[in-house]
Order: structure tokens, then C-alpha cells, then sequence
């Protein structure tokens, strides 16, 4: 049998769900990079969403026009070729999948998301916000470098780097990274503007590697899984409605939505910088003075009083 993967359009419902009772959760994490519920309506269901990546390999059939059928690796390759289709068009991508579970079954573990059937994706588009390109180039202008690092797939981050006119001089995914040592991803990192499907971990050894290299980094991020970043970097910013393991981890909370506060924030930060350096070396300098001149008074003060010992003498 013969599918095709073709798009669908929902308009916006609020669906009524007072019927339905969440009888329990498997919680995501970056390993497994989905997360479950188990619902009850009459039957009682485990819902998946996550990454397709991760999706895919829980799911032994699909469902089509009511019908289900078998997932078979033909099948998985058309269902991943339009997820990478959406996602160059810059959609964020997550993949849907069910399955049935014996009403009698009391707890819940990451080994029930198997044999589970694909539904299909749900995608979101989530464009660069208004203002962005010019931020970007006046950060450029000043001798700031912006690297993207993400959980999300390449394709999706190229796709918004495109939007934004952000050149990408390479991309590093967090699979490829693993089997670099340090002074390796030293050397990459220079060369690199996008860290693609990467974890918590991944990020901290770019940002170490970055640190290490000489640069002061300055990360931003709002989600739980940015806070171990926003610890690393030299300067972690966050904005006011992040998380608030996120809000708590960062040295900056922006609170307007304009990172056109990130450049003046810069400009002004090198403005102190330079003033105090000028300060420090003024102090410097006329201490330097005074200490020669104390020297040289101590000197002079010490031939006085050997001369006037020897007069007492005679």
C-alpha cells in the first residue's frame, strides 16, 4: 500500500477535555526527547509527543484514514522525509503517537512507550521576532559574534538564520560532538555558527570550549534546560517571562522585549570598563610619583642624619 504524507489544516478549537481524566505522566527528558500521559475516557490511553527522531522508533504502526497499518521502514522514511520538509520551511516539529493500555494497569514506566501507533505531527511556526535582523548587525558592527546553540534540528535553525541574515560558516549536531575531545571542539567551535539537537551537557562544553579559547561568552536562554548554560557562561541573560530556575541562574532579566538593550547594555559596559582602566592607571601613575618621591625622601633624610651625627660627634 501506497501513502501519502500531505499536509492538513486545523483552525483553532478550544476542544472540550472535562470528560477526560489524566490518570498519570512519564516525564520527559533529553535522552528519550518525549514525554507521555496516560488519559482515561472510557478507555484508557498513553499519549506520546516528542521529537519524530524519537517517536519513530516507539511505533510499530501508523494510523490512516481510521485504518492501521505497519510501520514499516519504508513507511518511517516517507514520515521523516516530511518532518525534514517542515522543518526547512521552519516549522518546530513534534511527532504524535498512542497507544491502548489494559484498564487494570497501575503504574507507568518509560517501557510502556512501545509498540505505540503514529498519528501523525503537529507543527508550529514560531518566526524571528520584529527587529532582529538589525540587532544582529549592529552586534556584528560592534565585534560580537552570535552562535546559536539549540536542542532543535538544523534544518529549522538554518531555515531561521536565513529569516534573520545570519551567515552560517558551519553546523555541529550534538551526536558529531561526542566523539570530539576538547582541544578538537576548541578548534571547531571557532567555525561554527550552529549547535544543533543538543543537550544541556552538549552546551556547556561548547560554552567551556568558547571560554577556554579566550572569549567571554554571554548566554541567552529562558527554559529549564538553559539554566546549567546561563551558570557557565560569563554573563547569563534571561528574560522576564523564562522559567524561574532560568530567571534565577542568569546575571541579566531583561524586562522589555527588545534586544536592542543588549547592544546599549554592551556599549555602556565597555564605557565603565574603560573609565575605570583610565582611573586605575591615573591612580597608578601619581602613586608611582609619590612612592619615588618617598623613596628618594627617605634617602635624602638618611644622608642629613649621618651628617648631622657626625657634627654631634666632633
Amino acid at each position: 500500500m501506497k501513502i501519502l504524507w500531505t499536509k492538513r489544516y486545523w483552525t483553532f478549537v478550544k476542544i472540550n477535555i472535562k470528560d477526560h481524566k489524566k490518570v498519570d505522566e512519564i516525564p520527559y527528558d533529553f535522552t528519550r526527547k518525549r514525554m507521555s500521559v496516560v488519559v482515561e475516557d472510557g478507555e484508557r490511553l498513553l499519549i506520546s509527543k516528542g521529537a519524530p527522531e524519537g517517536i519513530f522508533d516507539c511505533c510499530s504502526h501508523y494510523s490512516f484514514n481510521g485504518d492501521s497499518h505497519p510501520f514499516t521502514a519504508e513507511e518511517k522514511n516517507k514520515a521523516n522525509k516530511y518532518y525534514e520538509e517542515l522543518s526547512r520551511e521552519g516549522y518546530r516539529v513534534l511527532a504524535l503517537a498512542i497507544k491502548k493500555i489494559p484498564p487494570d494497569k497501575k503504574i507507568f514506566l518509560k517501557d510502556d512507550e512501545r509498540d505505540l501507533e503514529f498519528r501523525g505531527f503537529i507543527a508550529f511556526l514560531d518566526p524571528p521576532k520584529a527587529g532582529v535582523k538589525k540587532v544582529l548587525q549592529d552586534l556584528e558592527k560592534i565585534g560580537i559574534t552570535i552562535k546559536i546553540i539549540t536542542g532543535d534540528n538544523e534544518l529549522v535553525t538554518e531555515k531561521i538564520c536565513q529569516e534573520i541574515n545570519l551567515p552560517v560558516m558551519g553546523v555541529l549536531l550534538g551526536e558529531d560532538m561526542k566523539n570530539l575531545s576538547m582541544e578538537q571542539l576548541r578548534h571547531r567551535v571557532e567555525k561554527t555558527t550552529i549547535f544543533a539537537r543538543f543537550s544541556p551537557a552538549d552546551k556547556n562544553r561548547v560554552i567551556l570550549a568558547l571560554r577556554a579559547n579566550g572569549h567571554v561568552v554571554g548566554y541567552m536562554g529562558d527554559g529549564i534546560n538553559d539554566a546549567p548554560s546561563l551558570r557557565s557562561a560569563d554573563v547569563g541573560i534571561s528574560v522576564n517571562n523564562a522559567v524561574d530556575v532560568a530567571k534565577e541562574s542568569a546575571d541579566i532579566v531583561l524586562v522589555h522585549k527588545n534586544l536592542q538593550i543588549l547592544k546599549d547594555g554592551i556599549l555602556e559596559g565597555r564605557k565603565v570598563f574603560g573609565n575605570t582602566m583610565k582611573y586605575i592607571l591615573m591612580g597608578l601613575s601619581s602613586n608611582f610619583g609619590n612612592m619615588f618621591s618617598a623613596a628618594g625622601a627617605v634617602v635624602f633624610f638618611a644622608v642629613l642624619a649621618d651628617a648631622a651625627r657626625a657634627n654631634f660627634a666632633e
